[in-house]
């Protein structure tokens, strides 16, 4: 599978393990939080009309290589197949100064309560 590592393979898999599970044990320990976020914008609505029109993409022509193998139409000349080599041609446009007093504007009076415990409900008690 694409993208899955075999836990036993990883050297620091414990490590990175217990960095998540306290990250979000504090998280849901303390729902409000003091730190300033990091802001991150990607734009990237731009750019899929361009690739579905050049490469004529839908979502029945996206398959696995398994569907490609068990496909009628499957030769070796068959011009089906497009290997697509993807490069990056994006544009880095950095928030400006006022857009970023605008958010941190906006978290600072916006407050998320803590999730309600359904001790209660699960018991039967109203």
């Amino acid at each position: 599978e694409a993208g899955y590592e075999d836990p036993d393979d990883v050297v620091n898999f414990d490590d990175v393990l217990a960095q998540v599970v306290a990250a979000l044990t504090d998280l849901r320990d303390r729902p409000r939080r003091l730190e300033r976020p990091t802001i991150y914008h990607l734009d990237v609505g731009a750019m899929y009309p361009n690739i579905i029109l050049t490469y004529r993409l839908q979502p029945t022509a996206i398959v696995t290589s398994d569907e490609c193998a068990a496909c009628d139409y499957n030769s070796p000349d068959s011009q089906c197949q497009l290997d697509a080599s993807w490069t990056w041609r994006g544009d880095y446009i950095p928030a400006s100064a006022g857009e970023i007093r605008q958010v941190r504007r906006q978290l600072e009076v916006e407050t998320f309560a803590p999730a309600e415990d359904d001790d209660d409900e699960k018991e039967g008690v109203n």
